[in-house]
């Protein structure tokens, strides 16, 4: 077996579920090493060979006791740069754990080898950073280098607590001394475009407003301080009503008056209101079965064009952890859906117009 093909073999087994035969149970002992103890199960997949001619071996993770033979999913590979072989690691289907997890699990037999470990699983971790003006709260987002905007998070380290992963990359990235606000833990997990599983964590976390620089301590630079709030109890204040104007067909007070009535009388609708120094736009949605769909969003003819409805957008998938939100819109607005990412699922005409169902999935990454 040539390197590649031996690097191609394990790599195809990245996610698949797999049976493996138990030889080495908890407990037991290397039978050419008796002082090497297995602290965890250890096997191999029946009539497949790995790079040392022999079957292919399999750590057996998240199974406490002794067992036999296993039905699990590979979530992860040692690769050896110093041996022949290398070694795959299983866990039930549904339990993950990252690299550093892998690492310690595995580490009784790999500190004799120079080994690197490759996780099917990867976690993120950071903070919805927020402070208090003026009794609102105000949101902060931070722009990349590829003008991308979003809340700070970055990869666990090794020995890591998740809120220690979050605060340090929340430094890191924006010199902010956050405090975790006690209560809120939001994680969604999306598979990534190579395939793997990602789960990303947000706590929120609360920062007074003096800490604010133009720049973070990695050189990102800050978006504008931003709030973005539910305004459901609030709809028929005129600023709000005002919002909903562009959405809406001949937009009388009274037009205006009831479709606000409609969203508030709906009690599966969130309803956010934009504000950047002034009030610039609106999303409507409902959320069922991690799909969100939005019933209405509408940003000032003066401020269109200028990323308002992608962040509102970005919101909704930030915040609230969906994979994926439906639209349905017109012809004056379809650009705006394909230009954020979302695909046309469908078709139809209603009184006359042409009318898009979209569809846009988490961003990946």
């Amino acid at each position: 077996m040539t390197f590649e093909e031996r690097k191609a073999l394990v790599k195809s087994y990245l996610g698949k579920t797999v049976d493996i035969k138990i030889d080495r149970p908890i407990g037991s002992t290397h039978p050419k090493h008796p002082n090497l103890t297995y602290p965890i199960n250890y096997g191999y997949i029946p009539n497949v060979l790995g790079g040392d001619g022999e079957e292919l071996d399999v750590y057996l993770l998240g199974v406490d006791n002794p067992v036999k033979e296993y039905s699990a999913r590979i979530i992860g590979i040692v690769h050896r740069h110093n041996d022949v072989e290398d070694k795959l690691v299983a866990a039930p289907v549904g339990l993950n754990f990252t690299s550093f997890e892998i690492e310690e699990a595995v580490h009784f037999q790999e500190q004799y080898y120079e080994s690197e470990i490759e996780a099917f699983f990867e976690k993120s971790c950071g903070t919805v950073l927020y402070t208090t003006i003026n009794n609102v709260i105000h949101y902060l987002l931070i722009k990349s280098e590829d003008n991308y905007c979003g809340f700070p998070r970055g990869h666990i380290e090794k020995f890591e607590t998740e809120i220690e992963t979050a605060l340090r990359e929340t430094w890191e990235e924006t010199s902010i001394k956050a405090t975790i606000t006690n209560g809120f833990r939001q994680e969604t997990t999306y598979t990534m475009g190579n395939g793997k599983t990602k789960s990303v964590v947000y706590f929120l976390a609360s920062y007074a407003k003096e800490q604010i620089k133009k720049y973070g301590a990695l050189g990102i630079e800050f978006c504008n301080v931003i709030s973005i709030y539910s305004v459901k109890e609030n709809m028929q204040n005129n600023e709000f009503l005002e919002l909903l104007a562009p959405s809406v067909y001949n937009p009388t007070l009274e037009r205006l008056q009831s479709r606000a009535k409609k969203y508030e009388n709906n009690e599966n609708a969130y309803i956010f209101v934009f504000k950047e120094n002034v009030y610039k736009g609106i999303v409507v949605f409902e959320i069922k079965d991690n799909n969100a769909t939005i019933l209405d969003i509408a940003v000032k003819p003066e401020y269109q064009g200028r990323g308002v409805g992608s962040k509102l957008i970005d919101f909704i998938f930030n915040q609230f952890g969906v994979h994926s939100i439906t639209a349905e819109t017109d012809d004056d607005a379809i650009g705006f859906y394909k230009k954020y990412g979302f695909t046309v699922a469908k078709t139809e005409t209603k009184f006359n117009t042409k009318r898009y169902i979209c569809v846009c999935d988490k961003p990946k990454g």
